[in-house]
């Protein structure tokens, strides 16, 4: 192996070609530089010039390392003055390089056997630190197999610790073991990527493994962060810094996301930076926690500052800050080994403890076990001592509901046929009333037909008869009215009914009654209701009376039929002294007469019952009114059959 004589120089921007690199008018001015150099980021190319006089009979090998430089052109100079160029890199196919081998190589042309003058052009988004050496075959065979041993066994040993730590996962089922799996995977692809090692098993796509080296550099450092955080249980201690790490790490996995993507480009100085800061940051906050008593963190603090070594020994060359020694490019690997073994120790150790404390809590359940199934057989002999006598009072209590229910069915049954009984002594009582009034009014009629010529004698006390007979009929109705409902829990029966013409039957019946000042305007369609005809022409009597008795004197009363899409109404209006708002509702109450309600007969059953059957018809009645002016009641029930029934006009006259 030759160390040759560097000379570097810069070429911002790289634009210069070989010939103007070279020529007697270059702008580059060549400064000597130690055998490894670490020059850190740029965005300039880097030209490296060394002289050598090879010896003709054997073979000489360039190699320029490391295996993450984008590009590499070695211009060999040429008998005619020119310069044959070679291009490699790691955004070339590998199967272009000179020999099968992780970094780059050059065969060099020493048939000439005199000093030559080699010129190197170098250009890389990552952190620029060329290495060259002039290899014979054999050096460079005996070189390529010890890194290849200790490259194997580091990736041999990260596979071991991912199997143990799966093998930990499914038998404890802690995610810290899959945690840490996935960290060693990460490092380990980040380390083989950047040794150069999948260029050599996948040739044919130079560009991919570019962009996943930077991509895996990445999520290393952000790995780093998070799996640290986690394994020293900084959010239970020191939240504040724990919540900066992440959004650190969180930034730094975005950084990923845009560079796999395109959207941006390498940030190697600043995630080269970022992980220096933040690895100085978790080596810091863990010892403090060591310090405050935390001894069973000690190894894993052990094993993060033998990583924090190689770390900062990397970030340093790749910034720019030492010397590129020979010792740095192995020291990572070292590092790395070094802690994965110590906290998979540490790891190993904490299956170890909860193996035991789970042996532990095995025998304190089983103990605990034993002791609840003596006191649960004692509970279940004392439990099913309590269910006999349970069982013996619940039949008794079954025997007694038994009679007891024989008893209120006897009882029931009686009430049923006291009831029937009732209704029929109502009809008897209604019909025996009815029948002396009917005739008391009949006989007035008579009397003003049969004597027309002493009709205005005989009107007055003719007319003062037949409204008491029409009084007294409204106060049978009104005592009866309820008798007439069917019992509840049992339906009315209801059919289609017109309620234009229930209303005029009802208007008719009282206009004796109001001197003729009650209006019932003809509607403009059929409103046909589902009802019952006798309840609503019950519901109508009572509105009406009402209205009429409470108007004053010479006051007209106006029926309004009409419908709507689902319903019928009547709207029953007066120009009475009207009912407080807060009395609305009131004044359906049972036996609720309000304001001057003397010399007005009543007994304040009539709205009562009225609602009573409506509601029981599925319908209702409501209220407006204010004080001074009147009040409107409106009766509605359901149309018969709205969706189908078609509006027609009436006959009637």
């Amino acid at each position: 192996m030759l160390d040759p004589a560097l000379e570097f120089a810069h070429d911002p921007g790289g634009a210069l070609t070989v010939d103007a690199a070279t020529g007697p008018q270059s702008p580059l001015r060549f400064i000597p530089v130690p055998p490894r150099m670490a020059i850190g980021y740029t965005s300039d190319a880097i030209w490296l010039r060394f002289s050598a006089a090879l010896a003709p009979d054997r073979q000489w090998i360039l190699e320029a390392a490391p295996a993450t430089l984008d590009e590499v052109t070695l211009y060999s100079p040429q008998a005619n003055g020119t310069y044959l160029a070679q291009e490699e890199g790691d955004q070339q196919p590998a199967q272009h390089r000179a020999l099968p081998y992780r970094n780059f190589t050059f065969r060099l042309d020493a048939s000439h056997g005199q000093m030559q003058t080699f010129y190197v052009r170098v250009r890389t988004a990552t952190s620029m630190q060329p290495r060259l050496q002039i290899w014979q075959p054999g050096g460079l065979i005996q070189a390529a197999s010890f890194e290849s041993g200790l490259y194997g066994g580091y990736l041999g040993m990260a596979l071991l610790i991912v199997g143990f730590n799966l093998i930990f996962w499914t038998w404890l089922r802690d995610r810290l073991y899959l945690v840490y799996a996935g960290y060693v995977v990460i490092n380990g692809l980040s380390f083989a990527l950047m040794a150069g090692y999948p260029q050599m098993l996948l040739p044919d796509l130079p560009g991919l493994l570019d962009m996943l080296q930077k991509v895996m550099v990445l999520l290393q450092i952000a790995s780093i962060g998070l799996f640290f955080c986690w394994l020293f249980r900084f959010h239970l201690y020191l939240p504040a810094l724990t919540s900066i790490n992440r959004m650190l790490s969180m930034g730094m996995l975005a950084l990923a996301f845009s560079t796999a993507c395109g959207i941006t480009s390498y940030p190697g100085r600043f995630a080269a930076s970022l992980a220096l800061g933040q690895i100085v940051c978790i080596e810091s906050m863990a010892i403090w926690l060591v310090i405050r008593g935390h001894r069973q963190l000690a190894i894993y603090l052990v094993a993060f500052t033998a990583f924090l070594i190689s770390g900062c020994a990397l970030v340093a060359r790749a910034l720019g800050w030492v010397d590129n020694q020979p010792a740095i490019d192995y020291l990572p690997l070292v590092g790395s080994a070094v802690h994965m073994v110590l906290i998979n120790i540490g790891l190993a150790q904490r299956a170890r403890r909860a193996e035991d404390e789970r042996r532990n809590a095995d025998q304190v359940t089983l103990s605990m076990s034993l002791q609840n199934e003596r006191e649960m057989e004692q509970r279940v002999i004392q439990r099913t001592l309590a269910l006999e006598k349970a069982n013996a009072a619940l039949q008794k209590e079954v025997c007694e509901r038994e009679e007891l229910q024989a008893q209120l069915s006897a009882a029931l049954a009686k009430e049923r046929e006291a009831m029937v009984a009732q209704r029929q002594f109502v009809a008897m009582v209604s019909h025996e009333f009815r029948t002396p009034l009917a005739i008391i009014d009949a006989t007035a009629q008579r009397v003003l037909l049969q004597h027309p010529t002493e009709t205005d004698t005989l009107a007055n006390p003719m007319g003062k008869i037949r409204r008491g007979v029409h009084r007294l009929t409204d106060l049978i109705d009104t005592f009866l009215g309820e008798e007439r409902l069917p019992p509840q829990g049992l339906e009315v029966a209801r059919q289609p009914v017109d309620l234009y013409q229930v209303a005029l039957r009802c208007v008719q019946q009282h206009l004796p009654l109001s001197n003729g000042m009650i209006h019932l305007p003809i509607p403009t369609e059929a409103v046909i209701v589902l009802g019952d005809a006798a309840l609503l022409a019950l519901v109508l009597s009572n509105l009406i009376d009402n209205a009429v008795k409470y108007s004053p004197p010479g006051s007209p009363t106006t029926v309004t039929v009409g419908r709507d899409a689902l319903r019928g109404w009547v709207d029953v209006l007066d120009y009475g002294e009207g009912i407080a708002t807060a009395d609305r509702e009131r004044v359906f109450d049972k036996h609720v007469r309000l304001g001057k309600v003397s010399g007005v007969g009543g007994t304040g059953l009539g709205l009562h019952i009225a609602r009573n059957a409506a509601r029981r018809m599925q319908g209702d009645i409501e209220l407006e009114s204010d004080v001074g002016k009147g009040a409107c009641f409106r009766l509605w029930v359901p149309l018969a059959n709205p969706a189908t029934l078609q509006p027609k006009a009436l006959l009637v006259s």
